[in-house]
Formats: C-alpha cells, sequence, structure tokens
C-alpha cells in the first residue's frame, strides 16, 4: 500500500547528500557530464502521519534509461544492514529533471510502494516535493508541503546554508556554499563523536555495533566538493 505522505520531513544529512551529489557532477567530480542532472534514492521511514527522508544514495540509468532492480535491490539490502527499519521511501532528481520520471516514479511505486518524488533547484537551493497519486480521472502528481523538523545543531546547520544563499552568486557557488555550510554542522558533532571512539578504545565505554553503524554513515556524508 502507498506509504503515508500528511506530513514529509526533509533531514539535512538528506539535503546535503543531495546538493554535494549535484556539486559533485558539476563540477566534473564524476564520470557524468557536468549538465547531467544527479539522480538517487530516498531511505527513510514512514509513520502513521509522517514520511521522514533520512539518507540519499546515488544510482545510475541503465541502457533502457531506467534504473537497474536488481542494483536498487542490492543498495536497499547494504543500507538496510546498518538500518534496518529504513526502506526506499522515493527518489530524487535536480532539475532540469531527467524526460522520464514518471516511468522511475512507476517503477518505484510497484516494487517499494514508494511514490515519493523530490526536486532539487541547484539555482536556489530549494527542494520540492511531489507524489503521483491515484485520483479521479487517472494518474496526477500531486504537491506535498515539506518541513524540517530536525534537533537544534540541525537546525543550524540548515540556517548557515539558507544564509548562505546570495542571488549574485553563481549556481556552482550556492552549491559549494550549501555543501561548506552543511559541512559545518556536521563537525559540530565531531568533537563527541570523538570522545565515544576514543572511549571505546580505551575500554572505558562499550563497543555498541548500532551506534558504530550510525557514526559510519554521518561521517560518510563528507563531501569531496572539487576532489
Amino acid at each position: 500500500s502507498e506509504r503515508n505522505m500528511s506530513k514529509i520531513e526533509l533531514h539535512p544529512l538528506f539535503m546535503l547528500t543531495v546538493s554535494d551529489h549535484h556539486a559533485r557532477i558539476s563540477l566534473g567530480s564524476s564520470p557524468l557530464p557536468t549538465d547531467s542532472p544527479s539522480l538517487g534514492l530516498i531511505f527513510g521511514v514512514s509513520t502513521a502521519t509522517t514520511l521522514t527522508c533520512l539518507d540519499g544514495q546515488p544510482f545510475l540509468l541503465s541502457s533502457d534509461n531506467l534504473p537497474s532492480p536488481a542494483n536498487l535491490d542490492t543498495q536497499l539490502r547494504l543500507h538496510q544492514a546498518c538500518f534496518p527499519s529504513r526502506d526506499i521511501v522515493g527518489w530524487y532528481c535536480s532539475e532540469p529533471c531527467v524526460p522520464q520520471k514518471l516511468q522511475i516514479t512507476k517503477m518505484l511505486q510497484q516494487r517499494y510502494s514508494a511514490s515519493l518524488f523530490v526536486a532539487y533547484d541547484p539555482g536556489t537551493s530549494a527542494f520540492s516535493a511531489l507524489t503521483l497519486s491515484q485520483l479521479q480521472g487517472g494518474e496526477a502528481w500531486v504537491e506535498r508541503p515539506v518541513t524540517y523538523d530536525t534537533e537544534l545543531p540541525e537546525k543550524v546547520a540548515v540556517a548557515h546554508v539558507a544564509s548562505n544563499q546570495t542571488s549574485g552568486l553563481s549556481p556552482k557557488v550556492r552549491a559549494l556554499a550549501a555543501v561548506e555550510a552543511g559541512m559545518q554542522g556536521v563537525s559540530e558533532r565531531m568533537d563527541a563523536i570523538l570522545r565515544y571512539l576514543r572511549a571505546v578504545k580505551d575500554g572505558s565505554r562499550d563497543m555498541d555495533v548500532d551506534m558504530l553503524a550510525k557514526i559510519a554513515a554521518v561521517t560518510g556524508q563528507v563531501p569531496t566538493g572539487g576532489g
């Protein structure tokens, strides 16, 4: 059945991942042409009232211009090895998006009950959410409001991103500014992470495999920007 879409939350790490993915491509740190859109899966969780986008992971299109089902299943399996409660809840694409947006959404909807599509506008760093819904008369895209319900340090990081958006800057500079601001938010957590890892290493704290997996996920978000 289709996931609940009454409230959609975007986590800062998800937004940072999408912004960094676009920056990698546009700055030539990817095998793709620099004008290629960034495409990726959205991993998240859903409750009776909320769908939360927690993380993103790029995917490539196969020869039929659709993502490979086998590759998507592998990406899901590897992600759930660290985060068992998460599922594929949709996909994202930077604007202008690929023309096969409808076909990709239908594929994920049928395979994972995931009808959410998140568009990222590199020019304004804005995110918008759409769902493919069954309405009277057929299928239609329905725009969904998004919220950014986060912990205080993450709200500060998002505020930094917003404050660095200057209309006079080029899209590439804005993308880099968003990555830099997002990294400021991640760096604020590093002292706590290092204290925990040192305590585990010297034996003063027990090793928590789930905590280590979460730390790996956070540090794995560190962008490379221009390479």
